[in-house]
């Protein structure tokens, strides 16, 4: 993936190149990994992905430009055959794959806007938390992804659980409200890639011959930065494993943590488990 186009894996047991936003296949795959409210999961209809086809056909690449050329596109389906649901998965789709979505909807009647924001609401509040995986991946296409710093920033207005380990802490860093620009984890405690443990020489990316000498930047100054005033960084360097929980977030400090990051992750959505891994009065520097 990049930091431009976000490429959708196909469905398993198909190889072949990552699916293109604003196609067919790739509204469809996507479409099938949504949840609904019976709690099942569906392919989209024949004639829902004809639509998409006629709408797609309007648009002038979305993902990389905040202009669209719309036309018309009239849709003529029996009552009762869930259009306003479908129309509410577009606006979700839409929203989640333009750098800068903007998508006015307009109903008919009150009740009908409010089943449509309702129904979309539905596909969003299934999920209870997200995890960014770390390594060094996130270096290239995840750290300054202004998608998934959207993504991150739902969850975060909402009040939910986002995990981060390793360099994908950094996400957390860079995700920021674009009218006060503030960090989320400012007064926050986290942890991360520590600066003893960077890479000196090679950082590699698996499945590329992609090779750069040490990271492009320290992920430890960066969190230090970001989490104050009020907060700390702990690099916890010499200890075998570092995962700090300080709700909403719970982070890691690399990939051999994330068995114990998910732990506690579960252990938050379970338990209600707000703090742990540190002293409160902990603030500042911290090692």
């Amino acid at each position: 993936m990049t930091g431009t186009v976000v490429p959708l894996a196909p469905r398993r047991g198909r190889r072949s190149r990552p699916l293109v936003p604003f196609t067919v296949e790739h509204f469809r795959v996507w479409g099938s990994r949504l949840v609904f409210d019976d709690g099942g999961q569906r392919d989209p209809e024949d004639w829902q992905l004809d639509f998409a086809r006629e709408v797609f056909r309007g648009l002038s690449a979305p993902y990389l430009s905040s202009s669209w050329e719309v036309r018309e596109a009239w849709l003529l389906v029996p009552e009762g055959n869930g259009k306003t649901t479908f129309v509410a998965m577009l606006c979700l789709y839409a929203a989640e794959w333009s750098i800068r979505p903007w998508i006015p909807v307009g109903a008919s009647t009150r009740p009908q806007a409010k089943t449509l924001y309702t129904q979309a609401k539905g596909f969003v509040d299934a999920y209870d938390a997200m995890l960014i995986v770390g390594g060094s991946g996130p270096i290239v296409d995840l750290v300054n992804n202004q998608r998934l710093h959207d993504l991150i920033l739902a969850f975060y207005d909402a009040d939910k659980l986002i995990g981060a380990e390793c360099y994908g802490v950094t996400c957390l860093a860079f995700a920021r409200n674009w009218e006060d620009r503030k960090s989320i984890i400012s007064g926050k405690h986290v942890t991360g890639h520590c600066i003893e443990y960077d890479y000196k020489y090679g950082t590699g990316f698996m499945g590329t011959n992609f090779v750069m000498g040490p990271p492009p930047y320290p992920l430890e100054w960066i969190l230090r930065d970001a989490t104050a005033p009020g907060g700390a960084y702990h690099g916890n360097y010499g200890h075998e494993t570092s995962v700090i929980v300080d709700y909403p977030f719970v982070t890691g400090r690399s990939t051999p943590d994330s068995y114990l990051t998910g732990q506690k992750m579960v252990e938050v959505l379970e338990t209600g488990l707000k703090q742990w891994g540190f002293h409160p009065s902990a603030v500042g520097a911290a090692t």
